[in-house]
C-alpha cells in the first residue's frame, strides 16, 4: 500500500464548539402562514381533480363561497378529510364507512 506524502495527506478536521445562543428559534406553528395555506389549497384542488372528490370540497364549503374562504381550522379539516378519502379509494373502503359523507341539510348558510 502506497503511503501519501505530506501534501497529499489530509489533516484531520478540527472540531470546535459553536455558540448557538444567537441562532434563530424554530417556528413552532406554521399552520396558518401564507405558504402553508396556499400549499394546502393547491393539494386540496389536486386531490379533488385527481380523485373526483369535488363533492367533499362542496360539503366542507357548504356555508362559504369557496375553499379560499375557509378559516384555518376548517381548511385543515378539509385537507385531512381529502387525504383520508384518497386512502379510502386506495384501500377500497367506502366513504360512508369512515364517516366522510355528512348531511349538509342541517347546516345554516352564512
Amino acid at each position: 500500500m502506497e503511503e501519501l506524502s505530506g501534501a497529499q495527506r489530509r489533516d484531520k478536521p478540527k472540531l470546535r464548539l459553536v455558540d448557538n445562543s444567537a441562532a434563530p428559534t424554530a417556528i413552532v406553528d406554521t399552520e396558518d402562514d401564507e405558504i402553508t395555506r396556499a400549499s394546502r389549497i393547491s393539494r386540496i384542488r389536486w386531490l379533488a381533480k385527481s380523485y373526483k372528490l369535488d363533492w367533499l370540497v362542496e360539503q366542507h364549503c357548504f356555508t362559504v363561497p369557496g375553499v379560499e374562504s375557509l378559516n384555518p381550522e376548517s381548511l385543515r379539516s378539509l385537507h385531512k378529510d381529502m387525504e383520508r378519502a384518497r386512502e379510502c379509494i386506495a384501500e377500497g373502503i367506502s366513504f360512508d364507512e369512515v364517516g366522510l359523507v355528512r348531511n349538509t341539510s342541517f347546516q345554516e348558510s352564512a
